[in-house]
């Protein structure tokens, strides 16, 4: 499967939370990735990525 997310709708993030008034995400500011899982129950999970890549919008 195939997810796309457009740069210009990240959001500034410290630990999970939303920056407040950080203005919008510079696509060549971003410097690193999170992924967050959590739907609070205990147990197993498991998250499998092949492989991630930006593109520029156009193309």
């Amino acid at each position: 499967m195939e997810v796309r997310v457009p740069l210009d709708k990240f959001k500034a993030t410290s630990f999970g939370r939303v920056v407040k008034d950080a203005g919008p995400v510079k696509p060549d500011e971003i410097n690193a990735l999170g992924f967050r899982l959590s739907d609070r129950k205990a147990g197993p999970f498991k998250l499998e990525i092949e492989s991630i890549k930006v593109e520029r919008a156009g193309k």
